[in-house]
């Protein structure tokens, strides 16, 4: 069987066993139709039998030559060894090399620590900044930058926008943080000098007007509010977009939807956050080692 057949029939497969169109297109139909197929013209590679362990080592060497990171081209020759083994070949030597990646290990914060972090905010401000982090997993630099007008209802469905470094989107809120968000930015903006919804604490000395918060000084923020704590642990804002794309994962939301919300890859994603933390690995081992 060519190929290009080949592919469509696995990614047909894929549909009957009921995997999301997203995961379809943007995991398996990325790396066999933009990746595999092309390479395999460019060799004169027609059938599978013809993809052999030397043509899949160049395949893997010209995803190498792109300059692409090692954690796109482990997703892509995952992809690909998945198709070729539903096409019956699973030897080791007939797959695709893959990179070694190593995998990093961070703290993650429980969504009751997240809420805990938020009560212990002093100011009204403070706590939103923290609530938007942990809800959101924006990041601080987009943070800064939401406007009051990026706080959005439509229907019954509530919206932050975010216009970020990978464009425009529109994380969901609860109309809990919706409403005090709106009730936020309707308060004390009588000598904003802009639109933004997060504003610095103190006046400008020579203007005396609040200026928009930046993106240090909401780091700041999620500093000071940490200290407030007590806790003997490292605390900053990443560590909150972390946690949400972590939870996110961990209850099985569609990977796509989670790298469009989180504008961030679905490579990303699996590499770097798709792990348990130290808490999850010590109850799941605890539940197993006390089962009758």
């Amino acid at each position: 069987m060519e190929v290009g057949d080949s592919i469509e029939r696995f990614l047909e497969f894929c549909r009957a066993k009921g995997l999301q169109p997203s995961t379809i297109n943007r995991a398996y139909g990325l790396a066999l139709r933009n990746k595999l197929l092309p390479f395999c013209r460019r060799e004169g590679v027609r059938t599978v039998d013809q993809l052999t362990p030397e043509a899949l080592g160049r395949f893997t060497a010209e995803l190498h030559a792109a300059k692409l990171s090692k954690w796109s081209i482990a997703s892509y020759v995952r992809s690909v060894n998945r198709y070729l083994a539903w096409t019956g070949r699973r030897g080791p030597e007939e797959k695709a090399p893959r990179p070694q990646t190593k995998r990093v290990h961070r703290d993650v914060l429980t969504l009751a620590e997240m809420r805990r972090l938020e009560e212990s905010a002093d100011s009204v401000r403070n706590q939103l900044i923290i609530r938007v982090l942990a809800d959101t997993g924006c990041r601080i630099s987009e943070l800064a930058h939401i406007e009051v007008g990026d706080v959005v209802k439509r229907g019954r469905e509530w919206y932050v926008r975010i216009d970020g470094k990978t464009g425009e989107r529109m994380p969901p809120i609860s109309e809990e943080v919706y409403d005090r968000l709106r009730k936020f930015a309707l308060s004390g903006r009588a000598r904003a000098t802009s639109e933004r919804l997060f504003l610095s604490s103190h006046r400008h000395p020579k203007t005396g007007q609040y200026e928009p918060l930046k993106a240090d000084g909401a780091y700041q923020v999620v500093k000071d509010v940490a200290e407030r704590t007590g806790w003997k642990r490292r605390i900053y804002p990443h560590l909150l977009r972390h946690s949400w794309i972590t939870h996110m994962e961990a209850r099985h939301v569609d990977p796509a939807v989670i790298a469009e919300v989180a504008g961030v890859s679905i490579e990303v994603i699996v590499h770097n956050y798709s792990h348990l933390s130290d808490r999850d690995r010590h109850n799941e081992i605890m539940r197993a080692l006390t089962e009758s």
